[in-house]
């Protein structure tokens, strides 16, 4: 796999923001912030992601713990997980302390948010949903995906350890096909 779970796991692990996208297109585009912290004492590859309007960013109304993996015959992966009690974790998770009391029975699987990931060579694209039957189209961007920058880097959250993780994890793995 050439390492792309921890490019993928690496590449979220940040403050993500569409201002620029919100500010072209003010009819089309709210200003939404996305902040997606690892959650270091789970499985590797476990994120905990807020989604909120930038004019309230201390007060997500999203939720979410997505979580990269590898599936043998689907390539990369994100398994998308709800809370239980929602509302327990709203607030701004941004220090590790405040993560740590969320374990892994506090959450959903959310049944048909498995996001499959393409990587190209200067990104990764999943912006889409899927009926997992029909494969229809179920939701997107109306007019263009949504154009998030990186405005903050989550590195130094992210032990050594669980990237070597990661790492391991893909050396095991048979090769995934190319996802169209």
């Amino acid at each position: 796999m050439d390492q792309s779970l921890t490019r993928l796991t690496q590449g979220l692990r940040a403050s993500f923001s569409n201002k620029r996208q919100a500010f072209e297109s003010p009819p089309l585009y709210g200003n939404i912030l996305v902040r997606l912290h690892p959650l270091t004492h789970w499985r590797p590859g476990s994120l905990l992601l807020e989604q909120a309007d930038a004019i309230s960013a201390a007060d997500p109304y999203r939720v979410r713990a997505p979580r990269a993996d590898i599936a043998p015959k689907r390539g990369l992966i994100i398994h998308n997980h709800s809370s239980k009690e929602a509302q327990r974790f709203w607030a701004d998770m941004g220090h590790q302390e405040r993560r740590k009391p969320i374990q892994e029975d506090d959450l959903n699987r959310l049944e048909g948010c498995t996001y499959m990931i393409k990587e190209t060579p200067t990104s990764f694209r999943f912006d889409r949903g899927h009926d997992r039957i029909v494969h229809e189209h179920l939701w997107v961007a109306i007019t263009e995906p949504f154009r998030f920058e990186k405005t903050q880097d989550f590195f130094s959250e992210t032990p050594k350890a669980w990237i070597n993780k990661l790492n391991e994890a893909q050396t095991h793995m048979p090769t995934a096909p190319t996802l169209q």
